[in-house]
């Protein structure tokens, strides 16, 4: 809100002192974006890798097959999906 204020008040001839202040707003947000796409990616990979895995243990064995695993695979995949989003959503803060 501060920094909102600030901007809203400068008005369209900026100190150097509100250049400075902008300038790293700008760098602190680029930097959160970027902390936040690495989280979200890092954890899809994990979250794949588990599917795979998953996946492959289902096929291997075919008493597993059915109703249950097929439930059990789409669980995951909406957890994963959960997380993800819990990650984007807390590293955007």
């Amino acid at each position: 809100a501060h920094r909102v204020t600030r901007m809203a008040l400068a008005g369209p001839t900026l100190s150097a002192r509100d250049r400075k202040e902008f300038n790293r707003m700008v760098a602190e947000k680029g930097a959160a974006f970027s902390q936040a796409w690495v989280a979200m990616a890092t954890q899809t990979v994990q979250a794949q890798q588990a599917m795979a895995t998953s996946l492959l243990r289902t096929l291997w064995s075919p008493a597993s097959w059915g109703q249950p695993a097929a439930h059990r695979l789409a669980t995951q995949a909406q957890g994963a999906a959960l997380t993800i989003l819990k990650l984007w959503y807390v590293k955007s803060q």
